[in-house]
């Protein structure tokens, strides 16, 4: 009797989990779609609201040189015309991002760049014109946002995505200036863009390889593009270096000139640090494997343990399970003692 209510509350109970831990799995499966669907609908929206103020922006600059130009004309009628058809186009995807964005600072850049494309107009020289081109395409999504200082959390704003700048296999053209072959180009709508078309070709490149000097020049430039190039046999993109602006990379090469001394005596210090790390988990892996598997009787010594992969900077202890892993991938060689051979005979 005892047995079978033993059983029926063991069942009870197990039903009573089953049924909390499903309803735990169901939740959190929700919560991913919903926040999976989220990011795709905000990437939608931000990709959306960039190509309409870049749109905006070239209808602006078009209604200005066609005023200035023929002034009165049917062609700057219908340029003036056009940039209020991109005008409501802009808004409209404004007003998608101030729903889907909960992140002010993001919100803030959005607006300005859509205010400062909607005054392009009025300027009264070719000198203003341009002031206020630049500063719309600086504040335009496609460029990086400006410096955040090394103390702030990385991710306590959401960065908008820096423009990539592909480096063409075949021959390109561009299309709108016809332009070509292209040396370095941005895709816009799955057509080629030189980067004079795309407001970037003031951008000077620096090629991968020094990381100080990167990070530096990434940091002082206002506006940056990361430079790919297509690798056939690994069928993947892959990183060639940065665009960014000539005083930004002056003054990075300054900084890298200045502090190049102090920058190597640290790499060194930190060799002879994982060194001695190095040998300090090695000493201690050796006498934990000693400890769990004693040397049985036999002739030759014992084989010492190879250095782990893992340093202790990354986390590693002398805990039985760690030596009892490493001990399995490098076992003790059994040596039989003198005399005795290996080796089956057969009678004479």
């Amino acid at each position: 009797m005892d047995a079978a209510l033993i059983a029926v509350a063991g069942t009870l109970l197990g039903v009573v989990f089953t049924h909390w831990f499903q309803g735990r799995a169901t939740e959190r499966t929700a919560a991913l779609a919903r926040t999976e669907q989220l990011r795709q609908e905000r990437i939608s929206t931000y990709s959306a609201f960039a190509g309409a103020v870049v749109d905006y922006r070239h209808s602006q600059n078009d209604r200005w040189f066609r005023a200035r130009q023929q002034p009165g004309s049917e062609e700057a009628e219908e340029s003036r015309h056009a940039s209020y058809r991109q005008r409501t186009a802009a808004r409209q995807a404004l007003f998608r991002v101030q729903l889907v964005c909960d992140d002010p600072e993001v919100r803030r850049l959005a607006e300005a760049a859509f205010v400062d494309s909607h005054c392009m107009h009025e300027a009264v020289d070719e000198a203003d014109r341009a002031h206020r081109s630049e500063r719309a395409r600086r504040r335009s999504p496609r460029s990086s946002p400006p410096p955040r200082p090394a103390s702030a959390d990385r991710g306590a704003a959401v960065d908008l995505v820096a423009p990539v700048v592909v480096e063409p296999l075949r021959r390109r053209r561009c299309s709108e200036c016809h332009r070509g072959p292209l040396e370095r180009m941005i895709v816009e709508f799955n057509a080629p863009v030189c980067l004079d078309c795309a407001d970037l070709g003031h951008l000077v490149f620096l090629r991968r390889g020094d990381t100080a000097l990167t990070r530096r020049a990434r940091e002082a430039s206002t506006l940056w593009a990361v430079v790919v190039r297509h690798n056939r046999r690994r069928t993947r993109y892959e990183r060639q270096g940065l665009l960014v602006e000539e005083a930004a990379l002056a003054a990075a090469e300054r900084a890298c000139l200045a502090d190049a001394e102090a920058r190597a005596a640290r790499r060194a210090r930190d060799a002879v640090r994982r060194a001695a790390l190095d040998a300090e988990i090695t000493e201690v892996l050796r006498a934990e494997i000693l400890r769990l598997f004693p040397p049985s009787r036999r002739t030759g010594p014992r084989r010492s343990p190879s250095t782990p992969r893992r340093r202790a900077a990354d986390g590693w202890d002398a805990r039985p399970r760690a030596a009892r892993s490493t001990a399995a991938r490098s076992p003790p060689r059994y040596e039989p003692p003198y005399g005795m051979s290996t080796r089956r005979t057969t009678p004479c």
